[in-house]
């Protein structure tokens, strides 16, 4: 294997595990939420759902569409914790100015981390070597099917 296909492993795997984390953070927060704000919860068990789908997708192969995906997911994360933090959301106040909450510290910065594991494995799928090997590797794939 290749370095940059070595490189490219690992990132992909840091993503699936970053991925992983935010669904761990959030069925742990996901009880209080049902309580205090439904359609928080709602929002969670969505963004749970679509981690579960990228995480599915990626164990079976790497797109720089999935990685788009879950940098996407990332931001819109990190984008709702600012949020929540700064002005508050209709009916969610209370964690205006809470920035050391733990769980919110814990998503952050695996958000931080899903979004540049992601722009990196972007990056590498991309380059030349790697879309031919990519490439090479579905024929023989497809062809044992």
């Amino acid at each position: 294997m290749s370095q940059p296909r070595e490189s490219l492993l690992i990132r992909r795997l840091l993503v699936i595990i970053a991925l992983n984390a935010l669904v761990l953070i959030h069925l742990l927060d996901l009880p209080s939420k049902v309580e205090e704000t439904p359609y928080l919860a709602l929002g969670y068990v969505l963004l749970i759902s679509v981690s579960l789908f990228l995480m599915r997708a990626l164990i079976s192969r790497e797109s720089t569409v999935l990685f788009a995906l879950a940098a996407g997911v990332g931001c819109a994360v990190a984008g709702a914790f600012v949020l929540t933090r700064t002005v508050g959301l209709p009916g969610a106040t209370g964690d205006i100015g809470n920035w050391t909450e733990p769980l919110g510290l814990a998503s952050l910065i695996v958000d931080v981390l899903l979004i540049l594991q992601s722009g990196f494995a972007m990056v590498l799928c991309v380059q030349p070597d790697n879309v031919a090997q990519v490439s090479n590797e579905r024929s023989v794939q497809e062809s044992l099917r």
